[in-house]
């Protein structure tokens, strides 16, 4: 990895072939995934988080959290959640709406969905066996 991130750094072109998505948001400035030999998604990573992905919540809490047209509730666990925003929501309305319906917010940071996320939307189940054929299960 550090030999492609100096090669970067010099301007060369490197083509990179990987399943794995933290290496791409970390070392490439455009991304193409190919489905069956077809382009699913291709462009800047920004450009394709925006495309694909759109905006999460994660957010540490506690309380309940209510149903809202402006989110869905993509994980949720004891005091942690991630919220898909739906469109271009204001996360700060979000933020009012949670804290209005009582919940105690004690982390709200809005990100980019991970390519890693997008990925797998994108692969699917079809992801998932190939993993099982690359680990020998």
């Amino acid at each position: 990895m550090d030999i492609i991130a100096d090669q970067k750094k010099a301007g060369a072109t490197v083509v990179m072939i990987t399943h794995q998505m933290e290496e791409v948001e970390r070392l490439c400035d455009r991304v193409l995934l190919l489905k069956n030999g077809t382009a699913e998604a291709y462009g800047t990573i920004d450009e394709v988080q925006n495309r694909y992905g759109g905006r999460m919540v994660r957010l540490k809490y506690s309380g309940q959290i209510p149903e809202s047209p402006h989110y869905s509730v993509a994980l949720e666990q004891k005091n942690y959640a991630e919220l898909a925003l739906i469109d271009e929501e204001d996360e700060s309305l979000i933020l009012r709406g949670l804290l209005d319906a009582g919940v105690r917010v004690r982390g709200f940071t809005v990100t980019k969905v991970s390519l890693d996320d997008i990925f797998i939307k994108i692969y699917g189940d079809q992801n998932v066996a190939y993993q099982r054929e690359m680990a020998g299960v």
